[in-house]
């Protein structure tokens, strides 16, 4: 980092309190002050008295302004961007109308998913019915009513629905749904050639199959259930497109040392913790016990035991929220928990950023290790790598997958370029094994002349 004066490094830090207060993200004074994003960080960091000091001045000065932050946003701020994108507006023209980052207004669009889509189609297409409301076919008296709201109703209904992330789930598939239609999606609207067509439209704007699939099959989830309750007469008979068969990637050694060696690297803080610290640990953590990153996120201080070396998290907090699971750990991943024991709090690994910020921070240590920062390279390559090699090295599936199958752990967590046995090498039929002679040489030429040879079909390429 660039050295500083006091005099230069208190100049920058009371204009930076002054437009902070002003309600300026930390993105954009580092842009209008021309230093470097990490310069600024370490600032507030290392000084913390000077910079507390003149933002408490700052804000007696000009007032403050409250931060529009991922998650501290408020609602009617999420309505008015979507709203405004809707209306044809950019990210930029976004970010500009609120005073902040770019980065600042897709992190909203991640966290507030839904109610972002929600005020983007009530912009497009108001939620309140048509003049003339669609009606099913076999009750015209009755007004059809939204997915959403049916949706609603199932859950409450189904107990397998569990998770809120399953229901946000559904909601996307529902204004996808919507999308596609150009309007709010009703009951009235679930037929095969509606949902046919969608299926297509989602298949050639869509790169995965299993992401168009898995949109369809919500809704379809909830037509069956409709038909199963008496709401709806029909019910539907038309076939998703078939499931590729999965290709898990496995990190091997050196990638393994690299990319540890990219998380020990990591500048900053969080929750007071180094992040050098924290992801090393999370990592080390996750090639140990092969556990999901849910599970991992949530664990808590009173489930793990240092001193014996084994966690122990309830199937409450995995996925699934059925299975218990135990695990022993090794000294080296030990030694990790250690380093971030203190600051004293209940969750193990806590985020205090949004969850889009967590993927970006982790794929910055994938690119810097000099790997993709694709799907595929995210927590779930450990949790892979730590089956390959234990079936590489025990031949057998690593026990701490739970599976009680074990076709699925070899379907979805078994990098076959690494245990794949080798074939049987079978007797050569274009080569003679003959001594102190060219193996090269074909069998054809071996029996006949050249010239005999060229009346053969592809005689030149057989005869060499």
């Amino acid at each position: 980092m660039k050295k500083y004066s006091d005099q230069k490094r208190a100049n920058l830090l009371h204009q930076a309190a002054l437009m902070r207060a002003r309600g300026k993200s930390l993105t954009s004074i580092a842009s209008q002050l021309k230093i470097h994003m990490s310069t600024l960080h370490c600032f507030i960091r290392d000084y913390g008295q000077e910079w507390n000091a003149a933002y408490a001045a700052a804000v007696a000065l000009v007032g403050e302004v409250p931060h529009h932050r991922g998650k501290q946003v408020s609602g009617e701020s999420i309505d008015t961007a979507a709203r405004m994108q809707a209306g044809g507006k950019s990210q930029q023209e976004i970010a500009e109308h609120f005073g902040i980052s770019v980065a600042t207004v897709q992190v909203w669009r991640a966290d507030n998913r839904q109610r972002w889509d929600t005020a983007y189609l009530s912009a497009c297409q108001p939620f309140e019915p048509p003049p003339k409301a669609p009606t099913l076919p076999h009750d015209p008296s009755r007004p059809a009513r939204t997915l959403w709201s049916l949706a609603e109703s199932m859950f409450g209904r189904k107990a397998n629905i569990r998770s809120g992330k399953t229901i946000r789930h559904y909601r996307y598939s529902i204004n996808c749904f919507g999308k596609h239609l150009g309007r709010v999606a009703t009951e009235a609207d679930l037929s095969d050639d509606s949902l046919t067509a969608w299926l297509a439209e989602l298949q050639r704007k869509v790169k995965s199959v299993s992401t168009a699939r898995s949109y369809v099959e919500r809704v379809r989830s909830l037509w069956r259930f409709l038909n199963d309750r008496g709401e709806i007469a029909t019910r539907p008979t038309f076939t998703l497109p078939p499931i590729p068969e999965p290709q898990p990637i496995a990190l091997d050694a050196p990638e393994l040392r690299q990319l540890f060696e990219s998380a020990m690297c990591r500048p900053g803080l969080v929750c007071g913790i180094p992040l050098r610290h924290w992801w090393s640990a999370l990592l080390g953590l996750a090639f140990c016990t092969s556990e999901q990153k849910g599970a991992l996120l949530a664990l808590r201080w009173e489930w793990v035991s240092l001193d014996s070396g084994a966690i122990s998290i309830p199937g409450t907090a995995r996925k699934g929220g059925l299975k218990n699971a135990t695990y022993r750990l090794w000294p080296e991943a030990i030694a990790l928990l250690r380093r971030i024991v203190e600051p004293k709090r209940e969750i193990v690994f806590q985020w205090d950023y949004s969850e889009a910020t967590f993927y970006h921070h982790l794929g910055k240590i994938y690119v810097d290790a000099q790997m993709p920062d694709d799907r595929k390279h995210k927590l779930h390559a450990l949790r892979v790598s730590h089956n390959t090699w234990t079936r590489v090295m025990t031949g057998e599936h690593s026990p701490l997958l739970l599976h009680s199958d074990h076709a699925v752990s070899e379907r979805h967590y078994e990098d076959k370029r690494y245990t794949v046995r080798e074939a049987v090498k079978l007797p050569i039929p274009w080569q003679v094994p003959t001594s102190g002679r060219d193996i090269s040489v074909s069998v054809v030429a071996a029996k006949m002349s050249r010239s005999a040879a060229r009346k053969l079909p592809r005689a030149k390429v057989i005869a060499g």
